[in-house]
Order: structure tokens, then C-alpha cells, then sequence
């Protein structure tokens, strides 16, 4: 069996694919693991400033693996402990992690698929991407994507989007907010290399520091998070590229 995680670093880009393309990307166990371990070596990258997560075949991913689930012995301890757990360790990472994530929507995101999206920092989707929570259409209440959800849609379209599991396309999640650009199906890889290779231009430490601030705004009190704020501020002062890019805007100022 070849790998189910796919990862190839593109100038400063990582692409990381799920690579069941026979399964709709189904996320499986090992995936997860897989999944997770591409995440975390692309982090530690010193040479990538940005990861792009993509489906294999045209389908980002189809969501858990139903046949998995449904040969587990203790479905319990798998929904919750093995699948769900992995899945939402993924999460954690793709947030903690220093550098953007992009998730590049073609096809199904389905179930556990939405959730990798709604952990994302960036989401392009072709306009025909069919996106859905979908675990309550197989009588599961959701295991992992809520808690990003309800923040970005607010409570009662959560529970819509929850509760009904209907199918939106790219361009409804766009306007909804759940996706940054919506594009033709066939434009999709060029627009998605057009946003990772602007992102990566972008000075690296004021990226993470601004990642991490806008993650501490779900968890911190206000003046906790003034303080972040004051406190991250003042650290990228402090970088060569502050340096370098101050100093050419003063110029352009100057050249008027």
C-alpha cells in the first residue's frame, strides 16, 4: 500500500494530498496519522512558509471512513478516541502550527473532510465543491469541526448547517464566509499557487505572530489578549524584515 498522505515542497510551498482518490480521500486511521506527521515535518521545515492540504483525484475528502467505522469492535473508544482523536489532533496542529494553512476544496469536504477545511487559515474551493457537515446523515452527532463552526457562522446557521447536513457548493461558502475564494473547477491549482506564493512573499514572523494572535482571540479574556497584542507587536520591531520593509516604504515616501 503506498502512502496515504502525499507531501512535495514547491519552491516555499508545501503541498501536503490525501491520497485515497479510490475512496473519495475517506480519512481512515493511519491517514490521520500520516496526516498529522506531514503537517508537523512541514512546520519544522525551515525553507516552506506555506502548507497547502489538497484531496488526490479531484475530491478533497469524503469524511471518515464509514467502512472503518463500521468494523470497529469498541465503536466508542474508535469514533471518539481513535478516529475522531486523530482527526482533531490534525486540527490542533494545523492552528498551533507557525506557518498558514491553505485548503484547496475540489469536490466533496465532507464530515470529517469540512472539519480539516474549517481548521484551515485559507480556503480556495472550486464554485462546484459540495461542502457539508454530514455526520448527522449517518446518525452522528458531529466529532470534530464544531468548535471552529459556530465561531465562523455564528450559533443558529451552525445548527442549520449542522442539524440539516444539506451540501452547499463553493460559492454559497463564500458568501457565507467559509471560504476565501470561490473559482472555476479548472482554475483551482493556478488560483490556489496565486494565494500560497503571495502568502509565502509575506515577512514569515509577522505571519506567525498574526496566526497565533488571531488563534488566542477565541480563548483569551480582552486584557490578555491586549497584552498579546502589545507583546507581539513589539517583537516583530524587532525582525530583519520590519527593518527592510520600513525602510523601503519611508523611501517610496521620500521619492513623492
Amino acid at each position: 500500500m503506498g502512502s496515504l498522505v502525499l507531501s512535495e515542497k514547491k519552491g516555499q510551498v508545501i503541498w501536503i494530498t490525501l491520497n485515497r482518490p479510490d475512496k473519495k480521500n475517506a480519512i481512515n486511521t493511519p491517514m490521520a496519522t500520516e496526516l498529522f506527521d506531514e503537517l508537523r515535518k512541514a512546520d519544522e521545515d525551515p525553507e516552506a512558509r506555506v502548507v497547502v492540504i489538497q484531496g488526490a483525484g479531484g475530491v478533497f475528502s469524503a469524511g471518515g471512513d464509514i467502512q472503518e467505522m463500521a468494523e470497529a469492535e469498541d465503536r466508542y473508544k474508535f469514533l471518539g478516541e481513535e478516529l475522531a482523536g486523530g482527526i482533531q489532533k490534525c486540527c490542533r496542529q494545523m492552528r498551533a502550527m507557525k506557518k498558514p494553512v491553505i485548503a484547496s476544496v475540489g469536490g466533496a469536504a465532507v464530515g470529517a473532510g469540512m472539519a480539516l477545511v474549517l481548521a484551515s487559515d485559507i480556503v480556495i474551493a472550486a464554485k462546484d465543491a459540495k461542502l457539508s457537515m454530514g455526520f448527522v446523515k449517518i446518525g452522528l452527532a458531529p466529532g470534530c469541526g464544531t468548535y471552529f463552526l459556530a465561531r465562523l457562522v455564528g450559533y443558529q446557521k451552525a445548527c442549520e448547517m449542522v442539524f440539516y447536513s444539506d451540501v452547499m457548493d463553493g460559492e454559497d461558502a463564500e458568501e457565507l464566509g467559509l471560504v476565501n475564494k470561490a473559482t472555476k473547477k479548472e482554475k483551482l491549482e493556478e488560483k490556489t499557487v496565486k494565494w500560497a506564493e503571495k502568502l509565502a512573499r509575506r515577512p514569515p514572523a509577522a505571519i506567525a505572530t498574526s496566526k497565533r494572535l488571531l488563534n488566542n482571540s477565541y480563548l483569551a479574556g480582552l486584557q490578555e489578549h491586549f497584552a498579546m497584542e502589545r507583546d507581539a507587536i513589539g517583537s516583530t520591531g524587532m525582525t530583519d524584515d520590519f527593518d527592510e520593509l520600513i525602510t523601503n516604504f519611508l523611501s517610496k515616501g521620500t521619492k513623492k
